[in-house]
């Protein structure tokens, strides 16, 4: 019984000190290595229990499985690494993390980087954390230090210099040109032959290390790689694992797998290494590289081999580190097939039974082109439709799929573009609460790069300091005060189009006038004299040039946007760039002028030159926008300025000529405010009635219907608690009024707009939306007014 007692007691010391010691290594150690890390200034990612930061490592990972890159764009490192990328952004380029209760201090700085790499004291030995990596590479150059790495390198130099290399450059050919007569024996068959390259080339691989490496013994080579490469998988499976001590040890599936497979490779290579040193009288130790090794290793003179036959084979092993790499690069490659089959028709299916099951529905998923098949096809037959004088609902023409859906699945619903989910806001309430956010949890979202670079990334598409940033400069070229003073440029190009129009009439007959062409001409000219002034000719290249690629940009609206495709050399994408780089190389060459003749002429009166003195550095300091950054504010304001008037200035004239009392009240106001002058800024303000017909006009015939954004948080609204990236569209609608207080939206009355006295700044209700929305072009909308009203008080 005592005995019995005594051992109870000693186990139960163990387990106690065990437990103690599992106390301090899991939670005392990493607390006070953290508090003694940020008391130096080195933060990092919080210890997490046990795990250490492995669990934000694999969330992160899995996050970013999906990311595909730009063909341009070589940053990989968000879809491999995305935890670093992150840490770096948070706590600087030094930083701790944990791989379970380990302590792992990252360095992410040149200096610091190469302080490491040039030490030669032995102060930062190579670290191997994962053992079973260690096994899978087996102790041999890459993973040793000082005389034992010394030892090594005597005898793996000599098997790798350049003369003994170039000797292995016939082997590789012949390796190549082998793969490459398969190829051609399949074309010969006739017809197409579709050739997977990375499994290819990893065969080839297999095949140049197997023949380089072990020569007349590639057959038995093969078989070694073969094994390892089942090694390399278990192995690679453990990466982010908590790596417990002796747990290795302990007989699992994987364990018992991983040492068959390590014997399995370590015999074979015995087997091939015995049979050469029997044969190394009669053949030679061969000249491969395990031959060479072997050679090198011989020992001389009676003494001991340099190295024993254990580290040969580990030597061996390594040797295959350049095949693993070309065996991790096809795992990715088929990851990204992977991601590709969740992007298109995994997450799609998901993502709409989760939009379900929240009472979200919409028109179903179509595999790779989601809903745009049934927009075409709808547009296509709505091509034809005419609307009569007094219906100004032209949704059915522009927009069907918008009616038809609304009737169908309510006021928001989810529709596809693609494999892209689009969750369409029609409800006045929702967009209310889109628009007036200013968390910024409803970015701008552009979906399409055609129109992005028709646009560029000025005002119109920036968010956030971005915004505020080019609105410094942006806004004091169109204040009111300035944009008054552009009344007499705009009175003059109207006069001229008017002289054209009284010519015609002077020779007799009947004149018919296309007025939207003769608009879009009229806006083109008021745009390029007022942006550029005098340098009025080369400003209206640049608008032709920029017209054409806005036609080529919104060709592309209703096609599948494929990643990576835009940077093909397609035709009309090498039409898109020649046009871009023509656009930009104008504009440049007007500003370097403007910028050349500051001291003598100054920057221009015009809104170019406004820009440009609103950006100019002061005291030293560096511009508030590039020049890159002010082109792409011209192009922003390019396309904002001049369809939005011409299409205002066609649809007030279609609805002056259907309510002539309109005509009649509108010419006594501009005949009792300007007379028979010129109209200034001051005048423009005081007619009232004519800011009223064209904000009523704005609102039946407004220039966006759409607005898109995106957002990255929780709305419970729409989505339950997803963190994924989705695009909300904004449905413009007119707001259906209750019937004992306001008429129907579609009905002609400007009299019920409340406008606010004394300038173009009305008050304006938010649930009118088309014309709330055109103030987010902020200068343009003044610009475009103030020109509106010139065109039609001189008419």
């Amino acid at each position: 019984m005592g005995l019995a007692w005594l051992v109870a007691a000693a186990v139960a010391a163990v387990l106690a000190s065990w437990a103690f010691n599992a106390l301090v290594y899991l939670v005392w150690r990493p607390y006070a290595i953290t508090r003694r890390l940020r008391a130096q200034g080195v933060g990092g990612p919080g210890y997490k229990f046990f795990v250490g930061n492995l669990g934000e490592i694999k969330r992160l990972r899995a996050e970013n499985a999906g990311v595909t890159l730009d063909v341009a764009d070589h940053d990989f490192i968000p879809m491999v690494q995305p935890h670093f990328r992150k840490w770096i952004s948070l706590y600087g380029r030094t930083f701790v993390y944990w791989t379970g209760a380990r302590p792992n201090v990252c360095l992410a700085d040149v200096n610091a980087v190469k302080k490491v790499l040039s030490d030669r004291t032995g102060l930062y030995p190579k670290n191997l954390m994962n053992p079973h990596i260690g096994r899978l590479l087996g102790k041999g150059l890459v993973l040793i230090d000082g005389d034992e790495w010394k030892r090594h390198r005597k005898v793996v130099h000599p098997a790798f210099n350049m003369d003994k290399l170039k000797m292995m450059t016939v082997t590789m050919s012949d390796c190549a040109r082998s793969m490459m007569s398969e190829w051609e024996s399949q074309l010969a068959k006739g017809g197409a032959v579709e050739v997977d390259l990375s499994p290819r080339f990893e065969e080839l691989t297999a095949d140049v290390i197997s023949h380089t490496a072990f020569g007349s013994s590639y057959m038995e080579g093969k078989q070694v790689f073969l094994a390892q490469r089942e090694l390399q998988f278990l192995a690679f499976s453990t990466i982010f694992d908590v790596q417990i001590p002796l747990f290795r040890y302990l007989p699992t599936e994987k364990n018992l797998k991983t040492w068959k497979l390590d014997k399995q490779v370590r015999r074979m290579l015995m087997d091939i290494i015995k049979t050469r040193l029997a044969n190394k009288d009669t053949a030679g130790y061969g000249n491969d590289l395990l031959g060479l090794m072997l050679e090198a290793c011989a020992p001389e003179h009676g003494e001991a081999p340099i190295l024993s036959m254990d580290e040969i084979i580990d030597e061996a092993v390594t040797m295959g580190l350049a095949w693993l790499v070309a065996a991790t690069v096809a795992a990715v490659l088929a990851s990204w097939a992977f991601n590709a089959l969740v992007y298109l028709v995994l997450r799609p299916y998901a993502i709409t039974r989760r939009l379900r099951a929240q009472g979200v529905g919409g028109p179903g998923y179509r595999f790779f082109v989601g809903n745009l098949g049934e927009i075409k096809r709808l547009r296509a037959e709505n091509a034809g439709v005419t609307l009569d004088v007094a219906d100004h609902d032209f949704i059915p023409m522009v927009q069907p799929h918008f009616r038809k859906w609304i009737q169908l699945y309510g006021r928001t619903f989810v529709y596809w573009t693609g494999a892209r989910p689009n969750v369409c806001l029609a409800d006045v309430n929702a967009v209310k609460q889109v628009l007036s956010d200013r968390t910024g949890l409803y970015p701008k979202n552009l979906i399409n790069p055609h129109i992005g670079r028709l646009l560029g990334k000025g005002l119109v598409l920036t968010d956030g300091d971005e915004w505020k940033r080019h609105r410094k400069v942006v806004h004091p070229a169109f204040n009111m005060d300035k944009l008054k003073m552009m009344t007499v440029t705009m009175s003059d190009c109207a006069r001229s189009m008017m002289s054209e129009w009284e010519s015609q009439l002077a020779k007799g007959g009947a004149v018919e006038v296309d007025l939207s062409t003769r608009f879009e001409e009229l806006t083109a000219d008021v745009i390029s004299h007022t942006a550029f002034g005098s340098s009025y000719m080369e400003g209206k290249q640049v608008f032709l040039a920029q017209r054409e690629l806005q036609f080529l940009a919104f060709s592309t609206i209703f096609d599948v946007q494929i990643p990576l495709f835009r940077y093909l050399p397609t035709e009309k994408n090498l039409k898109t760039r020649k046009l871009d780089k023509q656009v930009r190389a104008m504009l440049m060459d007007i500003i370097k002028t403007r910028l050349a003749n500051k001291d003598t002429a100054g920057y221009g009166n015009d809104l170019l030159g406004l820009m440009l003195e609103a950006c100019a550095p002061e005291h030293g300091e560096s511009p508030v926008l590039s020049m890159d950054e002010i082109i792409d504010e011209c192009k922003t304001f390019f396309f904002a300025g001049h369809d939005t008037t011409s299409h205002l200035l066609t649809w007030a004239s279609f609805l002056l000529s259907t309510h002539p009392e309109w005509q009649d009240k509108l010419r006594e106001e501009v005949r009792r405010e300007c007379g028979d002058e010129v109209p200034t800024g001051d005048m423009l303000n005081k007619l009232k009635l004519v800011n009223m017909f064209l904000l009523e006009t704005l609102r039946l015939y407004g220039p966006l219907r759409l607005d898109y954004r995106a957002y990255f948080g929780s709305v419970k609204a729409w989505t339950k608690k997803t963190k994924r990236r989705r695009s909300f569209i904004l449905k413009k609608k007119k707001k259906k009024k209750k019937k004992k207080r306001m008429r129907q939206a579609e009905e002609f009355k400007p009299l019920e707009l409340i406008a606010k006295e004394g300038k173009f700044g009305l008050y304006l209700p938010l649930p009118l939306t088309s014309l709330s929305n055109a103030r987010t072009f902020g200068f343009s909308f003044y610009f475009v007014m103030y020109d509106t009203t010139v065109v039609l008080v001189l008419l």
